[in-house]
This record gives structure tokens, C-alpha cells and sequence, in this order.
């Protein structure tokens, strides 16, 4: 077990036991990113230090940050569904495989920088059925991160334009991340970024604020 990791407080790590990190951080591979970069560059890089994993075996651990999952067809306006932030397990389709009829329509956005984690599936799976300490932690951070998503479904698409975007802002000073820009903010109400701009134009009229709109998103943050 690696005491030096600087990852040792991650949600998910910190709530392993002993047994299970001492299995389990010697084939952590970690990667990071950026704000914006492209996962295809990510997974080259990944496929390239790991070169004996195939598609699709493997479990990713999120460290820090946060990476959303939008629609990808082009057709389509990029809208998040699915917000993943640290201790979240991304693929735990692989640890008992199970087909995900979505996963041809994924595609995944880096909304700040951060780290992730991966693990060959086959790792993950000898741990979930030989140590039931390890299989509850797992069950545990699916079943946060699924609560949280559907928080933030309800939280945007099924919201308003302002409460949408109250919501997004407030979510965003929670989860301290940096100040959000007008399109990151239109992305994840699923909206478009001109009426993120007139709404919140609107509300700084409303509360009778005398600065500009980055100065109005920084101050929510503070």
C-alpha cells in the first residue's frame, strides 16, 4: 500500500480498508487532465501505458475533479446527463459485466482539471468476490453517485432557465469549482448560452447588482 499517494483522502480510497488498499494501489494507474482536453487523447495515452488492455476492461476511478457525460451524436446539442466528481467508479459495468446500451452514444467532457485512476477490471473483479469490504464500498460510491446525478437532473433539465442556473451555481460553490463559464453553465442546464446570458443578466437587474457578469459569477463563489 502506497502511504506516499497524494490520493489517500479521495472518498472512495479513504473508505477501504488496510486488506483492500494493499491489494489494490499497486495496479492504480493514474492520469491526469485537463479543463477541455479531448478523452480521446486521454485514452490514447492510457492504451499506451497500459498496452496489454483491451476496450472496455477496465474501471475508472475519478481522483479529482469533475468529468460529465453528454449525448454525442453531432446532430445533437452537448447537454450533460451524468456528472461524475471524485470517488466516483465510471465502467462498473466491467466489474460484473453487464451490457450498456448507452455507451455507443457517450461521450465524455472534462469540465475542470482533475485525475482519474484505472484499474484493470479483471483487479477489481477478484476483489469485489473475495472481500466483502471492498464489494460494499463499491455498492456504497455507485449508490452516491447515482443519488447525486439524479439531484442534478432534477437540480437542471427539469428546472426553469433560472432555476437551472441558480442551481448550477450554487452546486458549482459546494463543489468548489472554479467559476464556471457562460457555455460551461449552458452545458449543464442544457441550455443554450445566449439565454444563460439574458437570464442572468435578468437576475442581476432583479437584485439590483452594479457589476458585469464575470464579476457576478466570481461573487457567488466567494
Amino acid at each position: 500500500m502506497d502511504q506516499t499517494c497524494p490520493y489517500l483522502k479521495n472518498p472512495f480510497c479513504s473508505s477501504l480498508s488496510v486488506s483492500d488498499r494493499r491489494h489494490l494501489c499497486p495496479n492504480c494507474h493514474l492520469f491526469n487532465f485537463k479543463k477541455n482536453q479531448d478523452i480521446n487523447e486521454i485514452r490514447r495515452e492510457m492504451h499506451r501505458e497500459m498496452s496489454s488492455l483491451q476496450p472496455f476492461q477496465y474501471v475508472t476511478l475519478m481522483i479529482k475533479g469533475c468529468m460529465c457525460t453528454s449525448k454525442s451524436a453531432e446532430d445533437m446539442p452537448r447537454q450533460a446527463f451524468l456528472l461524475w466528481e471524485k470517488g466516483d467508479i465510471l465502467h462498473a459495468e466491467n466489474i460484473i459485466p453487464e451490457p450498456d446500451p448507452l455507451l455507443e452514444i457517450w461521450h465524455y467532457f472534462t469540465l475542470t482539471d482533475g485525475c482519474f485512476a484505472v484499474f484493470e477490471s479483471r483487479v477489481i473483479k477478484e476483489l469485489f468476490l473475495h472481500s466483502s469490504t471492498f464489494s460494499s464500498t463499491v455498492f456504497t460510491s455507485v449508490i452516491k453517485t447515482r443519488e447525486r446525478q439524479s439531484k442534478f437532473l432534477l437540480g437542471t433539465q427539469l428546472q426553469n432557465a433560472r432555476q437551472a442556473i441558480k442551481f448550477v451555481l450554487i452546486y458549482g460553490n459546494e463543489n468548489h469549482y472554479p467559476p464556471l463559464s457562460h457555455w460551461q453553465i449552458a452545458y449543464l442546464c442544457g441550455l443554450d448560452r445566449t439565454t444563460v446570458t439574458k437570464t442572468l443578466k435578468k437576475i442581476m437587474r432583479e437584485e439590483d447588482l452594479d457589476i458585469s457578469l464575470q464579476e457576478y459569477i466570481k461573487k457567488i463563489y466567494t
